[in-house]
């Protein structure tokens, strides 16, 4: 099984993520968050108890997956895949 991400900050990893998409997870940052390499991941740590692979991580450094009030009304915000 393969499996593909789309989300946030937290989700990125150098080296994991398309060419020239802004990373949060950079070399200094995975030092100083006590990422000792890819596996210490939310995502590479779903992926080994599926038993799965990375298809893609498609997470980019400064997107929000969150919720927004703009004048009063809640937005949500989702991407829905099947």
């Amino acid at each position: 099984m393969f499996v593909s991400i789309v989300g946030d900050s937290i989700s990125t990893y150098e080296g994991y993520n398309p060419d020239r998409y802004k990373v949060f997870y950079n070399r200094t940052m995975q030092m100083a968050n006590g990422l000792n390499s890819v596996y210490d991941t939310w995502w590479a740590k779903v992926n080994q108890s599926l038993h799965a692979y990375l298809c893609v991580n498609n997470s980019y450094s400064g997107s929000k997956v969150t919720t927004q009030r703009v004048k009063g009304i809640i937005q949500k915000r989702f991407v829905l895949f099947y």
